[in-house]
């Protein structure tokens, strides 16, 4: 089974009704937020607002004042900039251009804040362990918004800002805190809906967040980002059809939709619709020829198919896009490991690795690749750092038991072998594996336990049969051996002829 990651986008969402009014003023307060981001000498920060508000410059604003291409270039460069004096610079330059499109009124209502992009990484086997966000202290911007809020308890769209922020912080109960005030005080305020039922679908909260998706849509029939984010959340309660028909009709709403294009080609892909997740994938990048995200997935779609040589290309035009995108790495290495270039794959899993220290499946597959290479020792740290991450991976322990049975280190190889059943009781294979290490030890009444094991859990398996004929050999019963390689042979197990000839030397009739 392939491992790769697919990414799902959970989209932003910014206040409909000031939105509809300035589709300028969730731009403003971002670039605000930056400013007061760099007063406070906290770089980082500023630069993710600034990424935030770049997000939000789409191409109908574009084609309306084409001044604000210089800007988004401007910001571009903004949110990359070495140093803060840059980054201010580059920052006001870009103000000021935004500002000759739409001068900044006195009236404008205030706005609620945008979601910044938030990637959704799902796994097809080992999910990556999640990284507990650090404790930097108040962020500028939350500290601002408290005062705010001190200062006029009563404004929902205050409330609804803060709730936002919270949710990118990743503090997604004291989110839905604020969310739910804002709703006190403004009940059908859709932006507080569509964010609360965003943070309770994160939360796996799903009927709360259906209810609140259901209530955005019946006081806003066209809201596009309700739709998409109950299809969202839809999605991840595996009610694949009901995702499509809600990615669908936001599509309907806003046909330049590229983000749910994607995550309509994820559902198709998951249910095996490959041309029709081709066709979203497709459709997304030709929307957004920028969309490392979208190649990304393109990419999986096209592995998927056995279609290796294009996975690469995308995934090389994704990390082209996106140096830093360690998932990419992660997907090219399964592609460079599914075509034998295990060397390759394990350079893209480090880079994986060095972009993100704590990514679990990169130090599990790069761990089989050097395994592959016969680099048992290399393999035996991943697999160890793999299962530090995850505890409960029984793979990763059965894989690393199999790497010390190669370097004969047999009593451990038992160990983690027993540690993978304990966690998977069902796993017939790690029963054949320490079958095999028992024989190793001369256990043989152990090992043939094991291998029976093995056989009763999946007796479909050829291999199971030709290791216990091997332990039959080692206690003598040839009859039980020979009934054992038919029913290997019977599935479809073929025998080398050194396999022959060790069995024939022992007295073992071979069947033909």
């Amino acid at each position: 089974m392939r491992r790769h990651v697919i990414a799902i986008v959970i989209l932003f969402i910014v206040g409909v009704s000031s939105f509809a009014q300035d589709a300028y003023s969730p731009i403003r307060l971002l670039i605000e937020q930056a400013d007061t981001a760099l007063q406070d000498g906290n770089l980082t920060t500023a630069q993710a607002f600034i990424t935030g508000a770049n997000t939000l410059i789409g191409a109908n604003l574009l084609e309306e004042c084409p001044a604000l291409i210089s800007a988004k270039s401007l910001l571009e460069q903004a949110a990359t900039a070495a140093s803060a004096d840059l980054t201010r610079a580059l920052l006001n330059g870009a103000q000021t251009l935004i500002d000759t499109c739409a001068p900044p009124t006195a009236s404008s209502a205030t706005p609620t804040l945008p979601l910044l992009p938030t990637l959704e990484p799902l796994m097809t086997a080992e999910p990556t362990e999640e990284v507990e966000p650090t404790d930097v202290g108040i962020p500028p911007g939350l500290r601002s918004l408290n005062a705010r809020i001190e200062s006029n308890p009563n404004n929902a769209s205050l409330r609804v800002d803060r709730g936002i922020l919270y949710y990118n912080l990743g503090q997604l109960e004291s989110a839905i805190v604020d969310f739910s005030a804002a709703l006190r005080l403004e009940p059908n305020n859709v932006s507080a809906l569509i964010n609360r039922g965003l943070a309770y679908s994160d939360i796996g909260q799903y009927d709360l967040a259906l209810a609140d998706f259901d209530r955005a849509i019946e006081l806003n029939p066209r809201s596009n980002s309700a739709f998409f984010n109950r299809g969202l959340t839809h999605r991840r309660m595996g009610n694949n059809q009901r995702a499509i028909a809600d990615y669908t009709r936001a599509i309907e709403l806003n046909p330049n939709y590229a983000v749910a294009y994607m995550n309509r080609g994820n559902v198709h892909s998951a249910l095996g619709n490959a041309d029709q997740a081709m066709a979203d994938y497709n459709r997304s990048i030709e929307l957004d020829p920028n969309y490392a995200i979208a190649y990304n997935n393109r990419g999986n779609a096209f592995a998927d198919q056995g279609e290796f040589e294009m996975a690469i290309a995308d995934y090389n035009k994704a990390i082209e896009i996106d140096p830093n995108y360690a998932m990419a790495f992660y997907n090219r290495g399964l592609a460079h490991f599914d075509t034998g270039r295990f060397e390759m794959a394990i350079l893209d899993f480090t880079r994986a690795i060095e972009i993100n220290p704590n990514y679990t499946s990169a130090f599990f597959n790069r761990g089989l690749s050097y395994r592959r290479l016969g680099n048992n020792e290399a393999a035996i740290l991943d697999y160890t750092r793999a299962i530090e991450l995850d505890p409960t991976d029984a793979v990763a322990f059965n894989n690393r038991a199999n790497a010390l049975s190669d370097l004969s280190r047999y009593e451990e190889a038992v160990l983690d072998y027993t540690r993978a059943i304990e966690l998977n009781p069902l796993y017939a294979q790690a029963y054949g594996n320490r079958g095999i290490a028992y024989e190793s030890l001369r256990q043989f009444d152990l090992a043939l336990a094991d291998y029976n094991r093995a056989i009763e859990l999946n007796p479909q398996r050829a291999s199971g049969y030709l290791n216990r004929a091997y332990g039959y050999v080692a206690i003598g019963n040839t009859s039980a051996a020979e009934a054992d390689l038919r029913r290997f042979i019977e599935l479809g197990g073929t025998l080398s002829s050194s396999q022959v000839n060790f069995f024939t030397a022992r007295g073992v009739t071979v069947p033909r």
